[in-house]
């Protein structure tokens, strides 16, 4: 009912928001999901992950959502998710050398090993599509 209200754009603007410190629920990050699967939503879903990644470092918080909802969109949201990350590899592997002093209490570790497991998953495809399959399944 809230995304509805909203709209996707709006949701994903806020699910992965800086002004909290808390990730974004299972429901929230399986409506982000669900809109991957259609094409004007996956485009607004998407160009926010995108802007949020890109994001300065003094947003860290956005960037650390929006790596954990890439990561659960990898697995869980259209295979369309997957091209576009791919895409977008050399912008999620500079993230894993991710350091900012802003970053409290880590400098940025969260962003690190974030990035490090959407890598992971974008460079082995096999395993990929067995955890794909395997969660479809559930």
């Amino acid at each position: 009912f809230f995304l509805i209200q909203m709209g996707i754009k709006t949701f994903t603007k806020q699910v992965t928001s800086a002004k909290t410190s808390v990730d974004p629920s299972e429901k929230a990050l399986h409506q982000l999901a669900v809109g991957t699967k259609n094409f004007v939503q996956f485009q607004d879903v998407m160009t926010m992950i995108w802007k949020r990644l890109s994001s300065p470092d003094k947003e860290y918080l956005g960037i650390q959502k929006a790596l954990y909802c890439l990561h659960y969109l990898l697995l869980h949201g259209s295979e369309q998710v997957i091209t576009e990350s791919r895409v977008h590899q050399p912008e999620i592997s500079t993230l894993t050398s991710f350091h900012s002093p802003i970053a409290q209490p880590d400098n940025g570790s969260i962003i690190r090993d974030r990035a490090h497991d959407v890598m992971k998953l974008l460079n082995n495809e096999e395993e990929l599509k067995r955890k794909r399959a395997e969660l479809a399944g559930q």
